[in-house]
């Protein structure tokens, strides 16, 4: 496996597909009190139930709603974008500074869109379990 960090252009395009992944979610009227990865789960979800999912090709959904989780996670936690390079491919992701864990937010929603549209929340459930793991490292960290 081969890591290496994001270029200039890449953080930019990270940071433009996110914005759109934003302009997306605003048509999905009140969500006040809603933690930022319960609104993307609620916003996939309506997404997809509605007709504007056809204006959108499985990719630019993957993209936008991947790279605008990862921002979040970047925001909210100590990681950094980074391509990891395998014997599949390529593929951004994210690399938590501290520990080394890796996570592929926009591989994570294309999981939801192919083979077959899966309609459950998952935003939620992953911030979660970082937020929990990002802590128990705090901890062992702390001792």
């Amino acid at each position: 496996m081969v890591i290496t960090d994001f270029s200039s252009d890449d953080l930019s395009f990270a940071v433009s597909q996110a914005n759109e992944g934003k302009n997306i979610i605003e048509g999905w009227g009140n969500v006040s009190g809603l933690s930022a990865a319960n609104l993307l789960d609620n916003a996939f979800i309506a997404l997809v139930k509605s007709e504007k999912y056809k204006r959108y090709s499985n990719e630019d959904i993957a993209n936008r709603f991947g790279y605008l989780f990862g921002e979040l996670l970047r925001d909210n936690f100590s990681f950094s974008w980074k391509y990891v390079e395998d014997e599949y491919g390529r593929e951004p992701a994210l690399i938590e500074d501290k520990s080394g864990s890796i996570i592929f937010p926009i591989n994570a929603v294309w999981k939801r869109l192919e083979p077959e549209l899966i309609l459950e929340p998952f935003f939620g459930n992953i911030y979660e379990s970082l937020k929990k793991h990002i802590n128990s490292l705090s901890k062992t960290d702390d001792k």
